[in-house]
């Protein structure tokens, strides 16, 4: 199964972002899987706090995106909300030009 959610999307987002080029190299990985298990996911601000600490207790899971559990703060998926939102802008804005 082809991931939703790729390198390519990433820097893109990347580009666009007005955010630290560094911590963004640094949590590439682990946007990438992120973004694609919540693809086509609207998460409430209760729902992101949920999943942090869900995943932030799950040591099988921190050592599978190789983060340690102090690196992994919940802006993390702010940063996963952003990128999915600008995935989803840019293929709205394609759709409407084609």
């Amino acid at each position: 199964m082809q991931p939703k959610y790729s390198e390519v999307d990433y820097e893109d987002y990347a580009h666009f972002s007005n955010k630290n080029p560094d911590e963004l190299q640094s949590i590439k990985n682990l946007v990438i899987a992120f973004a694609n298990l919540l693809y086509k996911i609207d998460l409430a601000a209760k729902d992101k706090k949920l999943l942090w600490k869900l995943f932030r207790k799950n040591e099988d899971f921190m050592s599978s995106v190789d983060v340690k559990k102090k690196d992994f703060d919940s802006s993390i998926l702010d940063t996963v909300c952003d990128a999915l939102k600008y995935k989803r802008e840019s293929e709205e804005g394609s759709a409407e030009k084609a």
